[in-house]
Order: C-alpha cells, then sequence, then structure tokens
C-alpha cells in the first residue's frame, strides 16, 4: 500500500480467518475431487485481500478424505510445503494447540538479509558472466502475444539403470546431477536454435546458507536466474559439464539479484523464453510424529506452472 505522501508500507494482521470449506465426495470420488481441485484452481486470489490461502477438506469415504490446499505462490515455495504440512499435522495431533510447533526463525529475518546484501558485486558478477550475450534464446518467439492458458503436462521417467547411471556420471565428473540435467538442457536448445552458446532459465532455492535456520521456514524465497552455456567443439562433454559448473558455482552468491534487474543489466531484456527446475528440497515424513490410528497419508501431489511455453522440472527420487 502507498500513504498519501507516496510512502510504501505493509499492514500484517495480527490474525485472520482461512477459508476452509468441506464437502462430500462419495459418489466417484476422483472425478469428484479432480473437479473440486480444477476449480479451486481457476479461483484467483486477490493480493490485496488477505488470507491468500484456502483449504477444502473432500469426504470420500467412511474414514478416507482428500485435503486440497490452494495458495498463492507470493506465500511459499515448494521447499515450503513440507515444513507447512508438518506443523498442519503436529496441530492435528495436538488438538490445534500450538505448544508443540517447533521454534523458527521470522521471514522479516530473511528480508533484513536481502536487504543488506552486496547487491553492487552481485550485478557486476552477473554483468560479467552474461558479457557478450547480444540476443535471448527463444524457441516460441510468438509466444509473448499468445493469450494465457494452462500449460500441458507431459511426464516421463528414467529407468533405474538410467538413473543410477546418470548419478554415477555426475559422482565420477565431481558435480551435481543438476549440473549434468542443465548441461544437457543447453546442448538441447543449442541444437534447436542452431546457437553454440544459450542462455535458460533456472529456478534458484534462494534459501542463503549463512542464514541459520533458513531451512526450517515457510516462505517465497526462490528466483530465478539466466544459465549461460557455452559450446566449445574441441571440449569433451566430460569437460564441458566440469568448466560448466565451475562457472555456475561462482554465482552462487549472488543468486539473490532479481531476474528483471539482471536483464536490464545483460542489455538485451528477456534473455530466455525456456526454464529448468530441479526440485532437490527435503522432504520431511508427512506423518510427523501422529500414531497410525490417528491420520495415515496415502497420496501427496501438487500443481504449479510458469508462463514460461516450455519448462522442463526433474525431481529425483
Amino acid at each position: 500500500r502507498q500513504s498519501p505522501e507516496g510512502v510504501s508500507y505493509q499492514v500484517i494482521p495480527n490474525r485472520t480467518e482461512t477459508p476452509f470449506t468441506t464437502v462430500d465426495a462419495y459418489t466417484d470420488p476422483e472425478t469428484a475431487v479432480q473437479k473440486l481441485a480444477e476449480e479451486e484452481r481457476a479461483r484467483h486470489f486477490e493480493l490485496d485481500r488477505s488470507p491468500l490461502l484456502r483449504f477444502v477438506l473432500a469426504r470420500t469415504g467412511a474414514e478416507r478424505h482428500r485435503l486440497l490446499v490452494t495458495a498463492h505462490h507470493i506465500l511459499l515455495d515448494g521447499w515450503s510445503m513440507p515444513i507447512l504440512f508438518g506443523e498442519l499435522f503436529i496441530l492435528y495431533r495436538d488438538g490445534t494447540d500450538s505448544a508443540g510447533l517447533p521454534a523458527v526463525r521470522p521471514y522479516r529475518d530473511y528480508l533484513r538479509w536481502l536487504d543488506e546484501a552486496d547487491r553492487p558485486a552481485a550485478r557486476l558478477a552477473w554483468q560479467q558472466a552474461l558479457e557478450g550475450v547480444e540476443e535471448p534464446t527463444l524457441i516460441a518467439p510468438a509466444h509473448q502475444q499468445a493469450v494465457p492458458e494452462v500449460p500441458c503436462r507431459l511426464h516421463a521417467g528414467l529407468t533405474g539403470d538410467a538413473s543410477r547411471a546418470l548419478h554415477q556420471q555426475a559422482r565420477e565428473l565431481g558435480v551435481t546431477v543438476n549440473t549434468v540435467v542443465q548441461a544437457a538442457w543447453g546442448v538441447l536448445l543449442s541444437t534447436m536454435t542452431g546457437r553454440s552458446g544459450v542462455v535458460f532459465g533456472s529456478v534458484v532455492s534462494g534459501r542463503p546458507a549463512e542464514l541459520p535456520g533458513v531451512e526450517s521456514m515457510v516462505g517465497l524465497f526462490i528466483n530465478t536466474v539466466p544459465v549461460r552455456v557455452r559450446l566449445d567443439p574441441a571440449e569433451t562433454v566430460g569437460e564441458l559439464i566440469r568448466r560448466f559448473q565451475e562457472e555456475q558455482a561462482g554465482l552462487l552468491p549472488h543468486h539473490h539479484l532479481g531476474l528483471t534487474e539482471i536483464q536490464q543489466l545483460s542489455g538485451t531484456g528477456r534473455l530466455f523464453d525456456t526454464l529448468t527446475v530441479y526440485e532437490n528440497y527435503p522432504r520431511t515424513a508427512i506423518n510427523g510424529d501422529l500414531a497410525e490410528d490417528d491420520l495415515q497419508t496415502r497420496m501427496i501431489a501438487g500443481i504449479d506452472a510458469s508462463h514460461y511455453p516450455l519448462t522442463l522440472a526433474v525431481m529425483p527420487g
């Protein structure tokens, strides 16, 4: 909000009521729950009206339920979800008594850290990393003029042997699996665009290791940063991956800088229209300390989307 004097401020209520709806879905429960989920996803949030979170509990049997949780992404990220559900199950076990919830570091500490981050050093690092990029890497240039729509999803999985081979290859090269995936994505984009150098986006956790307790905080920490892959015909694939890892490691301390500012520094404006997401955040035991006769979870699934025309989301395990 903004005052008449032009000063921006934020109002945080001490208490708010979270919408919680209960519905019966005994007849054809899978179809009914799917319909509910689609309806919930289609209901927009108003950013100036709290809360940006709501729940629907669908009864699908005498002792079976499906809980639909819908939230605006500005509230929390994927890393936050296991933490949130862990706290929900503790409250369920303790009859909404919050005394059993673990103490966590307040989100304001992260905002303070972000405000004190070395922005000039980050700007210089990104300028150097993107030096020589003269135009964006686009596979769907006309997409900006397209009518927004919910993206289609294509699910594919590696075999156990292929997955083990991928992890073994990463270990032998001394890199992360994410590095191998991103290098492969760069090679693919190079083939699709006919360029020896490409740029794509990557979603990073945005949780600084130097902020103790950040791993247990609920909030929106993620950032999207550009990833540049330059191919050299004289290099082997292993040499490409090792060099690429070294280049990316140098940018880790500067992942806090916003994408809009990074793209302005590049001088090209928009840099890419493809995105990679490697979901390697910790997955805590979703049942917490509940006894088996209290509550058992059988399935967890989530849906989100980006505005880019093509996104590669990799989920290990």
